[in-house]
């Protein structure tokens, strides 16, 4: 501002606030909805509604979530509250480069040799040791082309940072620290051989590991670890395996490819009545299919929504899967290996699904059953025994009734998964009072309904635990049905509600009476 006088600089300033009340007037009047006349109530009302949208971002931001908010996107806000459509999402092509500050806060731990490490990583290490560049290409050249996995490929990975004119020192701290949280978990195995869902779930972990030691006091853990520099990492592996083994684009974590900012994961999911109504399309005598699979669509859909099922969960499902007393049991089959240990899990699908929605299952499967007494794939070619439908031509169609009756061309099926640990995450936590009442509108009566629903008396808590007294075990029992091993991973990438609950005071003898416990 060289050169301006006072007078002036206070006019741009004055300016600049005016333009962003002017956005924020603007966008509120956007969203009023006026009988005859505007009114204080409906602008203080339509105020609140933008405030809403903006929350989580801002509270992602103050609770000191460096990087990553599992908040929804504003559009798909929009979407849901007021039906506005949504495109695809945002193509980041930009390399999460980090700055130098950012890197130092891996040295330490790429410096840690307290555990065993296999020998091509004390290799590397050694290599790194040496004291001039030239040495180093040439040791990590001695290791690229040894036929030990996964480490020749990891060589090959730093050789390709220094190829670029990196840093020593730079690329030691990227490739140790891929080494360390992917590389010695993949033990023998080549990382090009993963397919991406596989790749995938290893970054995952990887990124887990940030607050492994810390899971409570994310603060502290924030300031000891850098979770920009292992994203940082993660894309230039990625990128690697992409240029030199043909390996696909990174599918749901492709936000870690964002620059700047707040990362949001995958973020999206649909709200009962959005559910209803994709069935709804499906159920469209219009839409040219035959009546079989309608119901394998409505009967994909359902199980998704409703019981939180992986895509090669649902799809690969077998008869025998389904007990009489209505649980669904989610463990490996001819057809395919459930992802995890602890994706091996049982499902109340007779509390989770509704009467109608049951009964339609059962229906389906009393037909597949009479085929044959067992070994019946559950969505398979009509009439045949263990034959399964073509499941890239079954995600197709999900996506299109999706993206088609919602207007949001971001959706995809796994969304609806997210959809089942986000309103169960909601309909359990006592504290969701305000998150509830949001919904209350012309576009979201069933939700509030399905949110506030008992049956038979009991409420839904009743009914699921057997008792009505709350616990502090509720996200425990969400990540147990999403078949993960801790929680953290499905706050961090499943449930997008949180942001929205308030905080609950209880009364417990090992703690003050006023102090706060969060959701």
């Amino acid at each position: 501002v060289e050169g301006l006088n006072k007078n002036n600089v206070l006019a741009v300033r004055h300016k600049a606030i005016y333009a962003v009340l002017d956005k924020a007037v603007h966008e509120i009047l956007r969203n009023a909805q006026f009988d005859e006349k505007v009114t204080l109530k409906s602008i203080l009302s339509a105020a609140g509604r933008v405030a809403y949208l903006r929350m989580p971002a801002a509270l992602a931001a103050f609770r000191c979530r460096k990087s990553v908010s599992h908040a929804p996107r504003n559009e798909v806000l929009r979407r849901i509250f007021n039906g506005d459509p949504v495109g695809r999402e945002p193509k980041y092509s930009a390399e999460n480069a980090r700055s130098e500050l950012e890197i130092v806060s891996v040295e330490k731990e790429v410096s840690d040799t307290t555990e065993a490490e296999p020998i091509w990583l004390e290799a590397m290490r050694d290599a790194f040791k040496l004291p001039s560049r030239s040495k180093v290409i040439s040791a990590l050249q001695c290791i690229r082309d040894q036929p030990s996995q996964p480490g020749s490929c990891l060589a090959g990975f730093s050789l390709s940072l220094l190829a670029k004119n990196r840093s020593v020192g730079s690329t030691k701290r990227y490739s140790l620290l891929i080494a360390r949280r992917c590389g010695c978990r993949l033990k023998d195995i080549d990382p090009t051989s993963l397919t991406i869902e596989d790749l995938e779930d290893l970054y995952r972990k990887a990124l887990d590991d940030d607050w492994d030691q810390d899971p409570a006091g994310v603060q502290a853990q924030t300031f000891q670890r850098n979770k920009r520099a292992t994203i940082g990492s993660i894309v230039m592996f990625h990128k690697y395996l992409r240029e030199h083994a043909g390996v696909g684009p990174l599918d749901e974590l492709a936000y870690l490819q964002k620059p700047f900012g707040l990362l949001h994961v995958d973020a999206n999911f649909i709200t009962v009545d959005e559910y209803f109504r994709v069935l709804d399309y499906i159920s469209d005598p219009v839409w040219p299919m035959d009546g079989y699979l309608r119901s394998v669509l409505r009967l994909i859909i359902i199980l998704a929504f409703r019981c939180g099922l992986r895509r090669c969960e649902v799809l690969y499902l077998m008869a025998d899967d389904f007990d009489d007393a209505d649980y669904l049991h989610v463990r490996n089959n001819s057809l395919r290996r459930v992802k995890t240990s602890n994706a091996t899990r049982s499902i109340p699908a007779g509390i989770l699904l509704s009467k109608d929605e049951l009964a339609e299952l059962n229906r389906f499967l009393a037909e597949r059953r009479q085929l044959y007494h067992k070994g019946v794939i559950l969505f398979g070619k009509k009439g045949e025994v263990d034959v399964p439908l073509d499941p890239d031509s079954l995600v197709d169609q999900v996506h299109k009734a999706m993206r088609d009756e919602l207007k949001d061309k971001s959706l995809k099926m796994h969304h609806l998964r997210h959809s089942f640990a986000t309103l169960l995450t909601a309909k359990l936590l006592p504290n969701g009072t305000d998150f509830i009442h949001r919904f209350v509108g012309a576009r979201s009566e069933k939700t509030l309904e399905w949110l506030t629903e008992a049956r038979d008396g009991k409420s839904f808590r009743e009914r699921l635990f057997g008792t009505s007294e709350i616990r502090s075990l509720d996200l425990q029992a969400v990540a147990h049905l999403l078949g993960h091993g801790s929680p953290a991973t499905s706050v961090e990438h499943y449930i997008h509600s949180l942001d929205w609950f308030e905080p609950i005071k209880v009364v417990d003898s090992k703690r003050p009476s006023n102090a706060p416990v969060g959701c």
